[in-house]
């Protein structure tokens, strides 16, 4: 005789068009991270009707906080609603924020320059961003050939950052010269730029490599207005030995200057040329 079946267990069906309550929502994986926290960043709550999309935005926001390397979602199915489930997956939180090698500048400014600080999230694009931040830092203060290595915080077990800090040499312009300029003086060029000697030869006056670059648009944009527009301008850095005094040359190619030939208007019908010529301000031989 066979044994009679056990009875099925009930199972809760909704419609797809049915509101479907969430019943409860929890939290696992919680250790460091205050729930009440958390709470304030979900949308998702109990009473509410359930909404698969609000769980997605709660989900971004979770991970947009830093504060989570992942986030999953479980959702059980009662009788009378719905309980949904995140899983949280925390991020370690730094412990210390560490310098070495930094001698010229404090661990003060460098810690406001990375970005965070202890107690924040420890994450791997925010350790590495903030080594590209403490280079430009370096650069913007005139340090030429600074090297900043990451020594502590991208790898999975490590609890705080270190960065250690090569700094180099803060290199001054002792002079500024140009070669080659016909049409502007060398007063009128140094107007222009960011590199040039400072007062009294210790106050300014930092060569930055990447300025240059910058000087050298504002130049050309400079001899493109006069209407010099194949103008080709480099530029020549003479180091000290020790690299901390510099003579910085730019040489200057004009080329021809062009002119306005003839200037023809074309369309209009309401005023005559000869008007419209007149109240130009570009003229012929311009």
């Amino acid at each position: 005789m066979q044994p009679e079946p056990k009875p099925l267990k009930r199972v809760p069906t909704f419609g797809p068009q049915e509101r479907i309550p969430v019943k409860d929502v929890k939290f696992e994986g919680l250790e460091r991270v205050p729930q009440g926290r958390v709470e304030t960043m979900v949308q998702t709550r109990p009473q509410r009707v359930y909404d698969p999309q609000v769980v997605q935005d709660d989900v971004r926001r979770l991970i947009q906080s830093r504060l989570f390397r992942d986030v999953r979602t479980f959702r059980q199915k009662m009788d009378d609603g719905i309980i949904i489930t995140f899983q949280l997956f925390e991020r370690p939180l730094v412990q210390h924020v560490k310098f070495a090698g930094n001698d010229r500048l404090k661990d003060k400014a460098l810690i406001k320059e990375v970005g965070f600080k202890k107690g924040d999230p420890l994450n791997r694009f925010a350790v590495e961003e903030g080594q590209r931040r403490l280079e430009r830092l370096y650069e913007d203060k005139g340090f030429q050939g600074t090297s900043i290595t990451i020594r502590e915080g991208t790898a999975p077990t490590d609890i705080g950052v270190t960065y250690e800090i090569r700094e180099g040499v803060v290199t001054r312009l002792t002079s500024t010269t140009f070669e080659g300029n016909n049409i502007a003086s060398d007063a009128r060029l140094k107007t222009l730029i960011d590199n040039k000697p400072g007062i009294v030869w210790l106050i300014g006056g930092k060569l930055s490599e990447d300025g240059l670059a910058q000087d050298i648009d504002k130049l050309t944009a400079y001899y493109r207005n006069l209407g010099f527009f194949r103008a080709s301008i480099r530029h020549e850095v003479a180091y000290n030995e020790e690299r901390t005094w510099a003579k910085l040359k730019f040489l200057i190619d004009e080329g021809p200057r062009y002119r306005v030939r003839s200037i023809q208007i074309q369309g209009n019908q309401q005023f005559e040329t000869n008007l419209l010529l007149a109240k130009m301000e570009t003229q012929e031989g311009d």
